[in-house]
């Protein structure tokens, strides 16, 4: 076991070292985790990094869960005409978890801003980060340099819990369920009155955040025993048990959720999924495996160096991540082995949790170690979230689709495109639902009805984009689908050759194309879609005309362009791509 704390240990030069003897960036480097100016000058880029990509991704839809415990969480919240109506909302199962927080803060939010912003949901649940670091920052103050934490926040702010990161209704039950419950145990540790009381209301909303949350009072108590503080322990157990007798009071399983016996049933498969859970910072299953097993080892290694009995508090930071890793594999072992980034804070805890634990091991560290650390986990950090870029790429970018589509002459949407939600009819109620009460509207496209001509020819241009993707005949009719990169918005017309000017082409429908916005980039294409009808005097004149039918498009602001057709030159000559 290292020696007790001494100035050395947190990385400060020994009294005997003449101060002239060590450079200015010695010296900063080993400034201790009291000074508290330092320890936010090491932070600042981590966390201004994190909220830099937080700003750039967010986006302000609902998206999965989001539909019911936020929209119609609120709805339903409003709707109560009773105070036991308004309660059971409050604490309506969610799966196994009650949301109680969560409901709260969207209700609140709703009511300060008068509508649902889900990026301020996010915002608020990515603050809990900010929490957890602060924690830390208070459990090692007297054992690591400001650096070393500095290190520490590198580890914990990268974009490896992407899922609960980018998801208004997971920031705050995922990430902040962690933080309640580390507080919880934190305050447990402490002598002063208040942070009783303080112990166990966050306890409370560690429970309000996430079904797991239960577990933060026992082991707040268990780390009031291993500190030898038995009269605390036994009021924070009669804290929990009743804590424990609300939740479970009127708790039902989840009946689409597979039975807990699996895991007893398939114990290699809930061994693995464990293991994955814990070692969830890394992005595939395979490394997860790896990257459980080895942290796995270092408790153990750390238990034998002494860490763990000088740090209770830590030991049941340790323990509730376990824990709550232990009951997400129980509960979800029936879905086989799966890589889930919403679990991946857990891992992230026990991460920076097992370096603070070996930088207590080892001190003191060379100013030059301490250095390299910093490097090393910046570093890491960086390539944690360059690795996940394509998943936050794809979940902001599906984030975004969601629109409101209005047809033209109305003002209130018709359809709505882009729902992320498995269950379509079950999200548009609910969005409808929210726009009526004037909770929550989403961005709304109000398209433009073309005008379409016939001609004997087409403009003069040499510009070509979008696609024909079939002109078909039928008996007199002539059919034309395709796509332009003309947005639906604008004032577009459609001039189509050869058609004689007696006859009338006509516009069908306005096509969804995801795949061109997709492929394009550009969300507004999610309308670039046509369809066309042309009636000819005879079927004749039809089938002749489709055998050479080209589209030309024009709007305010986009040069009069070709449609591309494959295999037919438009206008005979026109370049083609």
């Amino acid at each position: 076991m290292p020696p007790p704390h001494r100035a050395t240990d947190a990385g400060l030069p020994s009294p005997g070292t003449p101060h002239g003897s060590r450079s200015r960036l010695t010296q900063w480097i080993d400034r201790p985790g009291r000074d508290t100016p330092m320890v936010l000058a090491w932070i600042v880029a981590p966390v201004a990094f994190y909220f830099h990509l937080l700003a750039k991704f967010w986006f302000d839809a609902p998206i999965l869960d989001d539909y019911e415990t936020i929209l119609g969480s609120i709805v339903r919240l409003r709707a109560a005409d009773t105070a036991g109506a308004w309660l059971g909302e409050l604490f309506a199962l969610h799966n196994e978890h009650r949301i109680v927080v969560m409901r709260l803060v969207a209700l609140g939010a709703d009511s300060l801003l008068g509508h649902t912003d889900f990026r301020l949901l996010m915002a608020v649940g990515n603050l809990t980060v900010i929490g957890l670091f602060a924690l830390f920052w208070a459990e090692f103050r007297d054992d690591a340099s400001a650096a070393v934490l500095g290190a520490a926040s590198f580890l914990l702010l990268q974009w490896s819990y992407s899922e609960a990161i980018l998801m208004a209704s997971a920031a705050l039950p995922n990430i902040g369920v962690v933080f309640f419950s580390f507080a919880a145990i934190f305050f447990a540790g402490r002598s002063t009155g208040w942070t009783l009381a303080a112990s166990i209301a966050c306890g409370v909303l560690a429970a309000g955040s996430q079904s797991n949350g239960v577990f933060a009072l026992p082991l707040a108590a268990l780390a009031c025993l291993l500190g030898g503080r038995r009269s605390r322990a036994a009021i924070l157990f009669g804290a929990a048990a009743a804590l424990w007798a609300v939740f479970f009071a009127t708790y039902v399983p989840p009946s689409n959720h597979p039975s807990v016996l699996a895991a007893l049933t398939s114990p290699g498969v809930a061994v693995q999924l464990f293991l994955v859970i814990i070692g969830g910072i890394a992005p595939t299953v395979p490394t997860a495996l790896l990257v459980g097993a080895a942290l796995l080892v270092a408790g153990a290694a750390l238990w034998q160096r002494g860490f763990w009995q000088a740090h209770p508090v830590v030991t049941c930071w340790a323990l509730f991540i376990l824990v709550s890793a232990a009951a997400a594999t129980a509960a979800r072992t029936g879905f086989g082995v799966f890589h889930a980034s919403r679990y991946a804070i857990y891992s992230t805890c026990l991460v920076v949790i097992g370096f603070l634990g070996i930088y207590w091991a080892t001190r003191p560290w060379r100013a030059t170690t301490v250095l390299a650390a910093c490097l090393a986990c910046g570093a890491i950090s960086l390539a944690i979230t360059f690795v996940n870029r394509v998943e936050i790429a794809e979940r902001a970018y599906r984030g975004r689709q969601l629109v409101g589509v209005a047809s033209p002459g109305e003002t209130h949407p018709t359809q709505y495109l882009g729902i992320q939600f498995p269950y379509h009819p079950q999200a548009i109620d609910r969005l409808v639902e929210a726009e009526k009460a004037g909770i929550y509207r989403p961005r709304m496209r109000l398209l433009a009805l073309p005008a379409v001509r016939g001609a004997a020819n087409l403009p003069s241009t040499s510009r070509t984009s979008g696609h024909i993707d079939s002109v078909t005949p039928n008996g007199r009719r002539v059919t034309v689908s395709g796509w332009t990169d003309a947005s639906a918005v604008l004032s577009r017309t459609f001039t189509l050759a050869p058609a004689p000017v007696e006859v009338a082409p006509r516009f069908d429908a306005i096509v969804v194309r995801e795949d061109v916005a997709r492929q394009s980039g550009n969300d507004e294409l999610v309308h670039a879609g046509f369809r066309i009808v042309i009636d000819y005097p005879s079927e004749q004149d039809a089938r002749q005309a489709a055998a050479f039918l080209c589209v030309a498009v024009s709007a305010p602001g986009i040069p009069d362009t070709l449609v591309f057709r494959p295999d037919v030159s438009c206008p005979p000559g026109a370049r083609q791509p």
